[in-house]
């Protein structure tokens, strides 16, 4: 039976380059998630350049998001930021994360770079503690529950889906 205000009942699937897209979109687009984030992830209040996702170096891998910023004092920073529901950390995952930031300081493109984690709270593997900065699913989620509007709701709807499997 359909329920007239809410229609249907189905379960969608949701993977981690879903929740990447969304991060991308964000982080490109909505200048008030950006400040939140930058807070998290610099602790300043960073000038949005770019961000990119799905960024592949042959020798040391994928980042699964970029974010390309101007602090206020004018330095360039990037944020390499991995993205993890549940599965298990590549070898050595975080190390090529902060080999790749180093080789973008080395070869001119920021001053500086953060490696960051983007899980559910519970989520644990090998190296996760090894990243410098941590935003859980339940964070970004509490954050835009807090914006409200439809679109806000919509994907805090999505991360509490994902939170809720996790448990």
């Amino acid at each position: 039976m359909t329920n007239e205000l809410s229609g249907p009942s189905f379960t969608q699937s949701v993977s981690e380059a879903d929740i990447d897209w969304i991060i991308c979109l964000e982080l490109n687009s909505d200048a008030a998630f950006r400040t939140w984030f930058a807070r998290q992830v610099f602790q300043f209040d960073a000038h949005h350049l770019k961000v990119w996702r799905s960024i592949y170096d042959p020798l040391l891998g994928e980042s699964d998001l970029l974010w390309y910023v101007s602090a206020p004092d004018g330095n360039r920073w990037m944020a390499l930021l991995e993205n993890k529901i549940n599965a298990v950390a590549q070898p050595a995952q975080c190390e090529r994360y902060n080999l790749r930031g180093e080789q973008y300081r080395d070869q001119g493109h920021c001053t500086a770079f953060r490696t960051v984690l983007i899980s559910p709270k519970t989520y644990r593997s090998t190296d996760s503690e090894a990243y410098e900065v941590r935003i859980s699913y339940e964070e970004i989620r509490d954050w835009l529950a807090s914006v409200g509007g439809e679109r806000a709701e919509y994907l805090a709807s999505i991360l509490t889906l994902l939170c809720q499997s996790q448990s």
